[in-house]
Order: C-alpha cells, then structure tokens, then sequence
C-alpha cells in the first residue's frame, strides 16, 4: 500500500544492554493514479510518522518491544486521510550456539563481517512475536473501513549445519472491520525453509507454505454503507474532496460463493554481496487450493485501506518475481537502491468493461509491475537530534489486464525526511 514507512521498536527497560532510540519522519507524495484505476485521477499527500525503538539482549536471549504511529493527509480526497498504529513485541532464545564449540579465531571468522552472513546465523532459536495494530479513516464514508488487527507467531531456526538452516513457522492473523462486518477475518499459515551460504558472499533458500482464510460475519451495516460499497462496485463513487467529479474509488466488493479460500505458496530467493553492492533475487508462486476465493478488491497501492481489502494474495493464484540492487554509499555519500516487481494474477472471477457491467473476458488476469528508485543521504549529529536522513523515491507502476477498469499506470514521487532523535 502507499505509505510512507518508517520502522520503530519501544522498551522501558533496566538492563545494560538495553539501547534506545526514536525518529520522526515527514513525506510529501505527489501520486499521478491515487486510487489505481483507468480515470487516472491524481493528488498529493503529506505524511508524518512517528517511531520509538529499544532493543534489549541477554546472553542468549532477546526481547524488543515496539510502537508505531502514522498520519497520512490527501490534499484532493480528504476523505482518505487516515491514522495507524501499530504495537509490535518479539521475543527470541537460542537454544544452541555453534559459536560455543569454535576456538576464537574460527568463531572471529564467520561473525567479522555481519553483511555476509545471515542474521543470526550462528545459533537454533526459538522466536515469538505478536502485533496490534489499529487503522483509522476519519474523513467521510471512508471511515467504514476502520478495522483493527491482531497476529501471533512463533519460529523455530535449527541449524543442520554450520551453513545451512532449516526454519518452521505458524501465525495466526485476525482482522476485524468496525463497521462492514463480513470483512472480518482470520487467517491461519505455516512455512517452512531450507537455506545454505556455500561461500561468505552467496545466501540462497527455497521455501513453501500453506495458509487458510475464513470470514466471520455478515453484511449487517446500515443503508448508507451498503449503498457506498454498491457505488464503488460499479465504479461510480466520485469522492468529496476536490478532484473534479472523477469517478475515484477502487474500493470494489465482489463476494463469491466460498466465505473462506485456501492457498499453498512455493518459492526460492539469492541474495549476494559484491563488495559494497547488495542484490537480492526471488521467486514465488501461489496456488489457490480452495477453488473458490472470495474477491475482494483491486490491486493499487493505497494508503489508507489495509491491503485484504484492496489487494488480498487469497484472490487470485499466479507467480511473481523480484529482483533489488542496493549500496549504502554511492557517490557523496548517497545510498542507492533499485528495485523491479512483476506479478501475474489469475482471478476466479470475470473482466468487466469500465463500467464493470459487460463481461468482456471469463477470467481476469494481470499483469502488475513495479520499478522503484531510492535515493539517500544520511548526515550525522551530535547530540541532540542524533541526526537526519533526506530520502527521494520514484515508482512507476503499470498494470495489464483484460478488466479495463484496471488498466492503468501509476508514477509515485515521494520526498521525506527522518530525523533520528536519540
């Protein structure tokens, strides 16, 4: 989704390994295609998040704590205008550490360079984590789709070798909407992992999993946001802000004849360290197990919805590769990063005209993709604030598809500042 990012982790804490830190960081986005459909209808949004982070280790454990707090504000749809927040909480032990049974200097070797490795690629543990989290549209009809949401997960890393590391994971995943109740929903998922590091500088894994989807509720909303919901099904949602009585809305609701959908993803990646350069690669392809899943929306990246309403991965079954080039001091001491998504989607539902009465196909298909451009440059302080980084971002998004509702491109500038306060 379109959100100006910033990561945060909170702990009051007594532990001298206790380390602290804060940031706030400010974006203005200029978006030529904000709600991700054919009329191309533009605005500009300024963004303003807040994030406070502690990090506290024992010897063979971890505990981190976070709260992150994010406004968005459009300047044409004011309707989108949204708050988030977000409680996070980890908490990992290592159940053995190879390091034990090195001598100093093997053991100095593996660890002396920690880009090469990955992280904690020393030792088998057991994580748990756990995550509230609250999104807020306070302007309009748009505050239909306020919704909380709440996950649970636990990880088991074993070390088989040295190199090579098998990893289990189960979450759970609930999402309930305040008002359109027959979104509400719980989602259950288990992966598994194998990877090897055959030199210092190549990490590669292969990976699957499988994850069910079931919706609770019924449509018990009033009159008002059912007649809203029709409106954006057939398009014909033009907002209240001030963008000209364009039709705006990609907020579609289909609902098939399944409640629940079931599906199963396999995949592999690389990642390799060339010096100072990073690059990652990865493939990942979804298989819809259930037959019928319940549609549930578009595919734009879109600020204040959470994406199971305007993207759900349970509505559709294809294959997606990515690819990202990054070094952290390019020239002048500006970071670069570069990045390519594309995605092939097979809905199990028809393609529609603009108007989304005609079908003009049995089956929707697109073709998403996305290139990303990063640029930035940090600059330190002392004291207080403990300084800042200056960042420029470009996106051009396109998609394909035989639902001409959905045909359209998208490019996203986004400048931001974040100032590290502690």
């Amino acid at each position: 989704m379109k959100k100006i990012a910033v990561a945060a982790v909170f702990l009051f804490a007594s532990t001298s390994m206790a380390q602290f830190t804060g940031s706030v960081q400010l974006g203005y986005t200029h978006d030529s295609n904000v709600f991700g459909n054919y009329a191309q209808v533009p605005d500009n949004y300024l963004g303003m998040n807040i994030g406070l982070d502690n990090y506290v280790g024992w010897d063979y454990s971890d505990l981190d704590m976070s709260y992150y707090g994010g406004l968005s504000s459009y300047g044409s749809y004011p309707e989108q205008d949204n708050w988030n927040h977000s409680l996070n909480v980890s908490y990992r032990i290592q159940l053995s550490r190879i390091a034990d049974d090195l001598d100093s200097s093997e053991a100095a070797s593996l660890t002396e360079d920690p880009l090469s490795m990955p992280p904690d690629s020393l030792e088998t543990h057991l994580a748990l984590s756990g995550v509230l989290n609250r999104t807020v549209p306070h302007s309009g009809d748009f505050a239909a789709y306020a919704n909380f949401n709440s996950a649970a997960g636990g990880s088991l890393r074993y070390t088989i070798a040295r190199l090579a590391m098998l990893r289990l994971h189960y979450g759970i995943n609930y999402t309930g909407y305040d008002e359109i109740t027959s979104l509400s929903n719980l989602v259950n998922s288990g992966s598994v992992s194998l990877s090897f590091m055959p030199t210092r500088s190549v990490y590669f894994y292969v990976n699957g999993s499988y994850g069910s989807k079931k919706y609770y509720g019924v449509d018990t909303v009033s009159s008002t946001v059912k007649n809203l919901i029709n409106m954006h099904s057939q398009g014909r949602y033009k907002g209240k802000g001030k963008g000209g009585g364009q039709s705006s809305s990609a907020a579609k609701t289909y609902v098939l004849d399944s409640p629940s959908a079931a599906q199963t993803t396999y995949g592999a990646g690389l990642n390799i360290l060339l010096g100072q350069w990073k690059a990652n690669g990865s493939f990942l392809i979804r298989r819809d197990v259930s037959g019928t899943a319940r549609y549930i929306s578009a595919v734009a990246k879109f600020t204040s919805l959470s994406s199971e309403v305007y993207d759900d991965p349970y509505s559709y079954q294809g294959s997606e590769f990515n690819i990202g080039v990054k070094r952290d001091s390019l020239i002048a001491g500006i970071g670069l990063s570069v990045g390519f998504r594309s995605a092939g989607k097979d809905y199990n539902r028809p393609a529609y005209d603009t108007s989304q009465t005609v079908v003009v196909a049995d089956k929707r298909h697109d073709r998403y993709t996305d290139i990303s451009i990063g640029l930035t440059r940090s600059f330190p302080s002392v004291g207080f604030p403990a300084g800042y980084t200056l960042g420029l971002n470009y996106d051009h998004i396109g998609n394909s598809s035989n639902d001409e509702y959905y045909k359209f491109t998208d490019d996203i500038v986004t400048l931001s500042v974040t100032v590290n306060l502690f």
